[in-house]
Order: C-alpha cells, then structure tokens, then sequence
C-alpha cells in the first residue's frame, strides 16, 4: 500500500476496482440511499467479482461522488476543465495516528474501464489534499487548509509534482487535456489566475471517464462540508449524444448538463457534493 510519507499522495486502487462494475455499483446506490451499505456492497460486490478478501484494503473509504461514463461509441475526452470551491478542512476527525490519517477530493479521468484491468491503467487525478499534519507529504499549510498537487496514478505508484499551500476559501481552475503534440495527458492547476501546479504523462491515454471521488485512508476524516464543483466543460473528439444518461450521482446535486455543438462540447454549471461523515 501507498507510504504516506511519499509525494504525492493518493489512495486509488481500491475505488479503481470499482470501475469494473460502476454501472451495477451506482444503481445499488440509488436503491440504498446509505453510505455505510454502500460501502458495504461495494467491498462484497468486488471482492466477488475479483476473488478477493473483502478487507483487503480495511484503512480506505469512499464519500459522496459522481461518476461519468463509460462513452458508448467510441468517444474520448480531448479536454476537461473546471472549478472547485474550495471546502474548509474537515471537523471532528480522529485524533489517534494523525500522521496516518489523510482526505483526498479529485476529479480524475481514465481509458475506458471495460477494456481492460483498471488496475494495469493509469488514472489522471489533479489531488486536494488535507491532513492533520499536512507536513507528512511535504505541505507547508496549517491543518486550517489544503494542498494541491498534479498528480497521476499509475500501477507502479504515483507520480506528480510537489504539494502547494491552498488559500483559504479559494477556488480552484483545472485542466486535464490531451496534447495531440505529445499524445500524452497534460493537467494544470490555477490558484487566482496563477499556475500553481501541471504535469504530462500517460502517453496514449483516450480518456471515457470522468469521475470524482472523497477519499479519506485511515478512516476517521471526520465529517467533511458540502463543497462544489463549477462550469464542468468536457470536450468530445466525436458527438456524444444524451452524456447526462451517462452520469450517476451519489449524494450529489446538479444542474443540467447542455450542449451548443450538437454533443461535441458539454457543459454543466455546477455539481454539489453533500456533507460527508467519513468517521462512521
């Protein structure tokens, strides 16, 4: 498992394996309407398809998301980009081992999960990052703020830049793009207009999903503020048509997802992602 002391920091293989079942996994959500037996389902529901012990990462938790995707003919994102209103730090987290205690938010895309092993893919992930001791990956930044980094998740470990101090009460601009001189995937960072943070890896990626995730390793997070995400633009190379028949929620809110160009640009104004308890 992940070292919690290396640079950057992330958590992905586990939710990862949720990308092989993301459809039968969202519509069990919408059944169940419960964090704790969503969590639940989706240990057994992967350990079953996997052949895996269900505790085989006890220390990881998932929150409130939203999940776009897989594309049905074909299609990939050529460019993401959006803005995240910054949350405050978490409350009420667990005060034992707060050096191996950590909570990541991201937004990441990947290679279509159904044509392969999630596991054998890279997934792009631009991280938020908070700790108790944010100076366990480097951060400068009080336990007051987060940090942010480009970051990337390959199956030999993650790689990305250095964590950077985020304001308080700041927002966010991302951008994850294929660069079509270099066929690799390049992600950018804004922090008032200033670039903070970029990255190019995972050459020949064709990304056909965009999701999100609240990740918290150690459990015990505490409970996090509803935070969100703002003008979500995605960029088709082909027409997509009805994308929001592709995108499930789980304990998120949002407005309509519309199209100018007949499917190849979608934009969506907001998406809300509701208070999350990642103790219980």
């Amino acid at each position: 498992l992940f070292n919690p002391r290396s640079l950057p920091v992330s958590r992905h293989k586990q939710f990862q394996r949720q990308g092989l079942l993301p459809f039968f996994y969202f519509f069990l959500c919408y059944l169940l309407h419960s964090f704790k037996m969503r969590n639940l389902i989706l240990t057994a529901t992967v350990s079953l398809a996997l052949g895996v012990r269900a505790d085989i990462y006890p220390n990881y938790e998932y929150g409130n998301m939203f999940y776009l995707g897989p594309t049905i003919g074909g299609q990939y994102i050529t460019k993401a980009t959006y803005n995240m209103e910054v949350p405050s730090p978490p409350t009420n987290w667990v005060k034992s081992d707060e050096t191996q205690r950590w909570l990541s938010l991201w937004i990441g895309v990947q290679n279509n999960p159904s044509n392969g092993d999630v596991l054998n893919m890279n997934f792009v992930q631009p991280l938020l990052n908070w700790g108790p001791d944010n100076s366990v990956w480097g951060c400068s930044a009080p336990n007051t703020q987060w940090c942010v980094a480009a970051s990337t998740y390959t199956p030999s470990g993650q790689i990305g830049q250095p964590y950077v101090k985020v304001n308080k009460e700041a927002t966010l601009e991302f951008e994850i793009s294929l660069n079509s001189s270099t066929d690799m995937i390049d992600q950018k960072v804004w922090q008032n207009g200033d670039l903070i943070s970029s990255e190019s890896d995972s050459k020949g990626m064709r990304p056909a999903v965009f999701y999100s995730g609240n990740e918290c390793y150690g459990d015990g997070c505490g409970t996090l503020p509803a935070y969100r995400y703002t003008n979500i633009t995605l960029v088709f190379n082909k027409a997509v048509e009805n994308l929001d028949d592709l995108v499930s929620y789980t304990n998120a809110t949002h407005t309509e997802w519309q199209t100018k160009d007949n499917g190849i640009t979608w934009n969506i104004d907001s998406i809300t992602i509701a208070e999350d308890n990642l103790t219980e």
